[in-house]
């Protein structure tokens, strides 16, 4: 029998603090990465129970549209993706869920769910229509968002600032 994560589970990593290495903006910097459709960028953090998390961006070189924003949870066998901000899906931006029959249209949020396990889907195949981000960079907030990702402490010198 396969190994789930059930939604409470699902909803507390979502929820458990993810420090922020302090280089995070640069190390997000899309490059190809083999493929000269798509660049991609990502880096993995520790949360503070020693957890490992990775954030992860792709964006097609041709649609600038088709685009995810992905945070991945390390299972022992591989990555398993808790949430997934996209673009519209070329050629003509519907996304299906497939158990409720439904067709999602334009920006949308993939969500980890049981159900979608159970039935032999990709963890993250059921997804909601969004207008919280329309481009890669405010999917990319979105998720620092609601991923419950934290700015890195100061570090000894850094100035604060005056306001």
């Amino acid at each position: 029998m396969a190994d789930f994560l059930n939604d409470a589970e699902i909803a507390r990593l979502l929820a458990e603090p993810k420090i922020l290495p302090r280089n995070w903006q640069a190390r997000l910097r899309l490059r190809f990465r083999g493929e000269v459709s798509q660049k991609r960028a990502g880096f993995t953090v520790k949360s503070a129970s020693g957890e490992s998390f990775r954030l992860m961006l792709r964006q097609s070189t041709i649609n600038i549209r088709d685009f995810s924003v992905i945070l991945g949870f390390r299972r022992p066998e591989r990555w398993f993706r808790l949430r997934r901000h996209n673009g519209p899906h070329p050629p003509n931006g519907v996304h299906r869920n497939s158990i409720e029959a439904e067709r999602i249209s334009g920006f949308h949020i993939h969500i980890a769910t049981l159900r979608y396990q159970e039935k032999g889907r990709a963890e993250d195949a059921y997804a909601v229509s969004t207008n919280r981000f329309v481009d890669l960079q405010s999917a990319l907030e979105c998720m620092i968002d609601d991923g419950n990702f934290r700015q890195p402490p100061p570090e000894k010198g850094d100035t604060l600032p005056l306001f």
